[in-house]
């Protein structure tokens, strides 16, 4: 099912979100995959930002049954989420296999973190411009897919490895503004 978004100006024709509920903005329309296993696998891909192997997969996605999980259980979960998306977003955002691992393709795209993090890198240094740095980030924080981050999530895999992500990205900006400041 696809929605529209209203996205503004500033983001990619293409962009896997993760930063909230888990699915793919393609131009002026959102859909996301239609199971939770299927969005824990494309937040997972989209996350790693690399090749991604199948026991890394079963670890992140399969968490408590992981030692119950085969890699051709991953690899039947990885065909249903080609499937959807080539039936989603045809070949905006694939997923190749380029060599012992699976890796998340999003062609003149990428993902709405990637474009938080850059934001955030646009921030100017803490020493110089405080303020500035300050108003920067706080841009950063507004931009729809953050805006959007954890409220309307409900899918528990998935909120799980985004909040993880999260809480590490925030903790690791909180020490580079500590080790600045003294």
């Amino acid at each position: 099912m696809r929605y529209p978004t209203g996205t503004g100006v500033g983001a990619p024709a293409v962009e896997v979100m993760v930063l909230g509920t888990v699915g793919i903005r393609r131009g002026d329309e959102w859909c996301a995959p239609p199971t939770g296993l299927l969005r824990a696998l494309l937040a997972t891909l989209a996350l790693a930002g690399a090749e991604t192997t199948a026991p890394a997969l079963i670890d992140a996605v399969w968490q408590d049954r992981a030692g119950s999980i085969r890699e051709a259980t991953v690899a039947v979960a990885i065909h249903r989420l080609r499937r959807w998306l080539a039936a989603s977003v045809h070949d905006a955002v694939r997923i190749s296999r380029p060599a012992s691992g699976y890796l998340l393709e999003v062609p003149g795209g990428g993902t709405d973190l990637e474009r938080f993090r850059g934001l955030i890198r646009q921030a100017p240094h803490p020493e110089r411009d405080p303020q500035g740095r300050a108003a920067v980030l706080s841009d950063a924080l507004v931009e729809d897919a953050v805006r959007r981050a954890l409220v309307r999530m409900t899918d528990g895999m998935v909120r799980r490895i985004v909040v993880e992500t999260a809480e590490r990205l925030i903790r690791e900006e909180i020490e580079k503004i500590k080790a600045h400041s003294e």
